[in-house]
């Protein structure tokens, strides 16, 4: 069940401040559900990643960490974890000044359905390994001090169905991965750093119905995503933020051959989802890294990915190169007469080096159409030249004649006597 009908409010307000508090409501209504625990012991796996999140996010300094690292069996009953059937299902420890940076091992609570660790003072980055978390529907980690990109992984997340970035610390751009949560009812990425095109990916979240893009730096020209975003957020253009001189420089990416552009070859930077013409610059890139990749067209090798470093106010170039993909087949020619053949006869593809013997094949001739050409012999009249179509995967035959040339003299007869 969608996790807003619980409530009663699948429907709300747009402005940024009706959507935050009814997040608050959200939370506190979350926490409500919290009463009802089974008493199972975890199993060890689940324990020490338990323990490894108390341990980074200084769990003797909460506000409550009743029950935490109590004995074997009594994870259940620590505050703000619910499990089901033995297995962690939900950590809600919302408003509970929880610090220190979230640990990799969040990924062994493999059944984790709902993780709330919003109002609190959690820095460092949003590890990716939470990507490996497939149960989960809900993630709440704003109102933090979570810096760096969001991770493009988040997009494994297929049960996804509210998640709150918002009022942290995060810089880049939006990761086009987050086009493929198609059970995405929330997205709050309000009042944080971040930058860059609003990816068309986005526009695929067909159940979203709330988004807050509030309080950045976003741009976009793409007339879907202008239409789209509209519909939830009428007035983000308006909202965002007026110093967003951030540090970023320039990429132009040019493609050869020109018959590979003209075929469809571009290229853009992976995460992003606009595709770009050879020549073509894309500005405002975030300083750093960045990974670019090619499209992939038909008849045609596409380059491999290629890493290029932005800098500030820089432009920096690329150059890559499609190879054009050969099919081809085989040629077998058939020389007449034998004593031909005997005498040297011999023949090859024009613009190749080597003369081969009659009924020999040649491979992995490149498709279309070819010359064949014969070697002269004293005492034979060679063959004109003949043209011949190779086909993919197939072998063509071919048969030519020699003619012997034939010498000649004059016989003059005497005869006698005269008489």
């Amino acid at each position: 069940m969608p996790v807003s009908r619980w409530f009663g409010f699948a429907s709300i307000s747009h402005s940024p401040r009706s959507l935050l508090s009814r997040l608050w409501l959200l939370t506190m209504m979350l926490a409500l559900l919290l009463g009802s625990t089974q008493a199972f012991a975890v199993s060890a796996q689940e324990r020490a990643a338990l323990i490894a999140f108390y341990h980074a996010t200084d769990g003797a300094n909460w506000i409550n960490h009743s029950g935490w690292l109590g004995d074997q069996g009594s994870e259940c009953d620590w505050f703000g974890v619910t499990c089901r059937d033995g297995r962690v299902t939900r950590l809600v420890l919302w408003d509970n000044q929880l610090s220190g940076e979230l640990p990799a091992a969040l990924k062994d609570l493999t059944q984790l359905e709902f993780l709330v660790l919003r109002n609190n003072q959690l820095t460092g980055t949003l590890p990716p390994e939470i990507s490996e978390l497939s149960r989960l529907q809900l993630l709440f980690v704003g109102n933090n001090q979570l810096s760096g990109a969001i991770p493009q992984s988040l997009g494994q997340l297929s049960q996804l169905q509210w998640l709150d970035l918002h009022n942290n610390q995060f810089t880049g751009e939006i990761p086009a991965t987050l086009g493929d949560l198609n059970l995405l009812q929330w997205l709050y990425l309000g009042n944080n750093q971040l930058s860059g095109d609003i990816p068309a990916t986005l526009v695929q979240l067909t159940a979203l119905s709330q988004l807050d893009v509030s309080d950045n730096c976003f741009a976009t020209d793409h007339s879907a995503v202008t239409t789209w975003i509209a519909t939830l957020q009428p007035d983000w253009n308006h909202s965002q933020r007026m110093d967003c001189a951030l540090p970023g420089g320039h990429l132009q990416v040019t493609i050869e051959p020109a018959a590979a552009v003209s075929a469809g070859a571009q290229w853009r930077r992976t995460g992003t989802s606009i595709w770009r013409d050879s020549g073509n610059t894309e500005s405002n890139i975030p300083t750093g890294s960045h990974m670019v990749e090619f499209r992939s067209i038909s008849g045609w090798t596409t380059p491999a990915n290629a890493n290029v470093t932005i800098e500030e106010n820089q432009t920096a170039t690329l150059s890559a190169s499609y190879t054009q993909q050969v099919t081809t087949g085989s040629l077998r020619v058939t020389i007449e007469p034998a004593a031909a053949g005997t005498a040297g006869a011999q023949w090859r593809r024009t613009g190749t080096s080597a003369w081969r013997n009659s009924g020999s094949t040649e491979s992995n001739i490149p498709t279309g159409s070819h010359t064949v050409e014969f070697r002269s012999i004293s005492g034979w009249t060679v063959p004109a030249n003949a043209s011949v179509t190779i086909r993919e995967n197939q072998t063509a035959t071919l048969s030519a004649s020699y003619t012997q040339q034939v010498t000649t003299g004059s016989l003059r007869v005497t005869i006698e006597p005269a008489a």
